[in-house]
């Protein structure tokens, strides 16, 4: 007898007739979780921040493995542009990610792990900075913590 995978929701706030909150059971908790918190919990952020990241680190080596992070953001009203940028600890620039991008009301933009030139950024602590504006000209900045991590 073969067993199924288990299709979990991400994130029980979000309606479950959103297709996008649904994903299957990890492989490493043997497809299901029955009882318990599931595999792919991704609970939306909480409280006045707008804009949070899938994971505390990205890994850009292509194993599959947190090759990308997710800059997730969900906003009260249309019409936000806002410009995305990677820097070091040091405060250097590392990736100008977006300029301008306009904004819906929820979405992600993907960051993966590089610099301008296309290379792995150097492993070690990054800030993303997150500079918001709406159509009245109020700006809002937003600082995420990210690793980049390695294998070693």
């Amino acid at each position: 007898m073969t067993d199924g995978v288990s299709l979990e929701r991400l994130d029980a706030a979000r309606d479950s007739d959103d297709n996008g909150n649904w994903h299957s059971a990890s492989s490493s908790d043997n497809y299901a979780t029955h009882g318990y918190l599931n595999s792919q919990d991704y609970q939306s952020s909480t409280g006045s921040a707008e804009f949070s990241l899938s994971a505390e680190y990205v890994s850009p080596d292509n194993d599959g493995y947190q090759d990308v992070v997710n800059i997730n953001y969900a906003l009260n009203e249309p019409g936000h542009v806002a410009a995305i940028n990677i820097y070091s600890d040091k405060g250097v620039l590392v990736r100008a990610l977006a300029s301008n991008q306009v904004l819906g009301n929820t979405g992600n933009i993907n960051w993966d792990g590089t610099n301008d030139l296309g290379e792995k950024a150097r492993t070690d602590i990054h800030i993303i900075l997150v500079e918001p504006f709406d159509l009245d000209g109020n700006r809002a900045q937003f600082r995420l913590p990210i690793v980049v991590a390695t294998r070693l």
